[in-house]
């Protein structure tokens, strides 16, 4: 027995052949931009370096693309071919360059991130109750939800009815992964893939993008230009919304439709504009540019199945209720930790910018204590009271830990946790 799983043992109120079985899954083939070696075929390169199959190593974002053949980014969705239709550069909003705000005064461009998702169907419920139109940056598949045209899905019939209710979409890629570290062919893919899985619902996919992580380089905005696209981002974002900065005029919103900030925010957010005069509208139309513009025509589109949209409830657990108004997995983790331990995930005032990049990063990290790292998968963040923690939609079958080389250094208590977590 090596000596990193005699240490384990050691630690582990399990017995000998529970932590043998743990300790062989962390023992596979490496794989990774840390190691520049990729999987064999059939396999997914998880996030942390390590080959395997199922969600924890497959799924997008985090599956490593370049080295997991079978990363379900990778496979391409069903629909028509996108590569040669014609991509005439039409209309006064500029393409292939940043693109934030507003031309029209007292116009509010309401744009959402990464759904459709299981909040969907109730963001569109209160849109509709106050007339309001938005935006929604889709992505094609990620975190897990499967590809959006599949018709065994609720994906299909919350984006018809988006557009039915007068909504636009727009592309978020196709499975969220930062474009400006992608090879030229997958970053093509990024493209492609949702354009063809739009195409195969609609007819016809956007001009109108958001880049992951707002991240695009002069390389990027070259092949988005190439693509026909307008690249649009927003000039108000929700933690500024929520620490009551100004209104402007002019502006755009940008929330998480994949987060249950939808739940916390929207209402809010929707009387503020209607208490003010503004209106709640599209990206295209608060640029000025016609309905005509926002999409590019392929073909015809599927028949709707008879997939029945529903609402997916948010999920539960068993975790304590917020005193303070803070909420998710950080916070809960916290409590009953040792004083020197929750130091290290401390989410102090000031530093709310760089945990929100961290965690769309899906790396939660401490900024004293690299080598201990949290690794939720898939990430979601959502804002609550207290803007400058950035919290964690907990599920506890999503999450697991990943300890860099700490197996010697583990206190008792939280090895412990996790042994009482599902095998991951």
């Amino acid at each position: 027995m090596d000596r990193k799983l005699a240490t384990v043992k050691s630690h582990a109120d399990v017995d000998e052949t529970e932590t043998t079985v743990i300790l062989e899954k962390r023992q596979g083939a490496r794989c990774g931009i840390d190691f520049g070696t990729s999987c064999e075929a059939g396999m997914c390169c998880s996030s942390a370096g390590w080959c395997g199959q199922g969600y924890l190593y497959c799924s997008a974002p985090s599956c490593q693309i370049e080295y997991g053949p079978a990363c379900d980014a990778n496979i391409r969705p069903s629909g028509p071919e996108t590569k040669n239709v014609p991509r005439p550069k039409v209309g006064s909003v500029p393409y292939g360059t940043s693109v934030r705000r507003c031309t029209r005064p007292g116009d509010i461009a309401l744009t959402y991130d990464d759904g459709p998702y299981i909040y969907t169907d109730d963001l569109l419920d209160k849109l509709k109750a106050y007339n309001a139109k938005a935006t929604f940056y889709v992505t094609g598949n990620n975190l897990g939800k499967g590809k959006i045209n599949d018709p065994n899905t609720a994906w299909p019939g919350l984006l018809r009815r988006m557009v039915a209710e007068g909504h636009q979409i727009a592309s978020h890629t196709w499975s969220h992964q930062r474009l400006t570290t992608l090879t030229e062919s997958k970053f093509r893919n990024q493209m492609n893939y949702l354009e063809i899985a739009l195409a195969d619902l609609f007819g016809y996919f956007p001009t109108y993008m958001r880049p992951p992580y707002s991240a695009c380089d002069g390389a990027c905005e070259t092949l988005l230009n190439e693509f026909g696209y307008h690249i649009t981002y927003f000039d108000l974002d929700t933690e500024g919304y929520l620490r009551n900065s100004p209104l402007a005029i002019q502006g755009s919103k940008d929330i998480w439709d994949a987060a249950q900030s939808v739940y916390n925010l929207t209402d809010y957010m929707l009387a503020s504009l209607q208490r003010n005069g503004f209106r709640a509208v599209t990206v295209g139309e608060c640029l000025g540019d016609p309905k005509a513009n926002w999409y590019r025509t392929v073909g015809t589109p599927n028949p709707p199945s008879t997939t029945r949209t529903t609402s997916v409830a948010q999920p539960t657990g068993t975790l304590p209720a917020t005193t303070n108004g803070r909420c998710g997995f950080i916070r809960a983790l916290r409590v009953g930790m040792p004083g020197r331990l929750r130091d290290v995930f401390r989410l102090e005032p000031g530093r709310g910018d760089d945990y929100h990049h961290a965690a769309r990063a899906n790396d939660y990290r401490s900024p004293s204590v690299h080598e201990w790292s949290l690794w939720p998968e898939p990430w979601q963040c959502h804002l609550c009271e207290g803007a400058a923690w950035c919290n964690v939609l907990f599920e506890s079958w999503m999450v697991r830990l990943h300890w860099r080389s700490l197996w010697d250094r583990m206190p008792d208590w939280l090895w412990n946790v996790r042994m009482k977590l599902p095998s991951l």
